[in-house]
């Protein structure tokens, strides 16, 4: 999950022993890591980073007009969750393993969402929220220093086509 929420791919190596085996616990590993992509592979595969930094609950990859959110630490939120300049408007949030319906609403600026997680598995390896939506940008402004220009170019190149914004200096 780490890897696709920095845009990259995981590569795993085992080695055989001198006998040309597989170690039983790498074998171990590998069906458990097979088991979860079953469940879990739509939410890694085709998917690319997401405009969002990494942040001490987990990750966020996209792909198309979806977002999931890979919440690895649950213990790190507080019932609920705040997305920041969040660009895209939702439409619909829900719990990836469940289809239950997560409430959500607009903070007090129109770029920020207010996810109301409780009830998140703390023993889970991940819990996957999933906000589907449009990625049409929300909310233009005016750029102010060198990372706001960053994220601005960042926003653009993952903002799906015929979709356009105005930077303004």
């Amino acid at each position: 999950m780490g890897s696709a929420g920095l845009g990259a791919n995981l590569l795993l190596n085992i080695g055989p022993t001198p006998e040309g085996e597989v170690r039983e616990a790498h074998k171990e590993r590998l069906l458990a890591i097979g088991d979860w992509l079953k469940v879990y592979g739509e939410t890694i595969y085709g998917t690319r980073k997401s405009f969002m930094k990494t942040a001490e609950w987990g990750v966020a990859v996209e792909n198309g007009d979806t977002v999931y959110l890979h919440i690895i630490h649950p213990e790190k939120l507080n019932k609920q969750l705040i997305l920041n300049q969040f660009p895209y408007k939702v439409n619909k949030a829900y719990c990836f393993e469940t289809g239950k319906t997560i409430d959500f609403k607009e903070g007090k600026s129109a770029s920020s969402i207010i996810l109301q997680i409780a009830g998140l598995d703390q023993k889970a390896i991940d819990n996957v929220v999933v906000l589907s939506g449009n990625k049409t940008i929300v909310k233009t402004r005016r750029i102010q220093n060198f990372q706001d220009r960053f994220l601005c170019a960042n926003l653009y190149f993952f903002c799906a086509p015929p979709c356009k914004f105005l930077i303004s200096f």
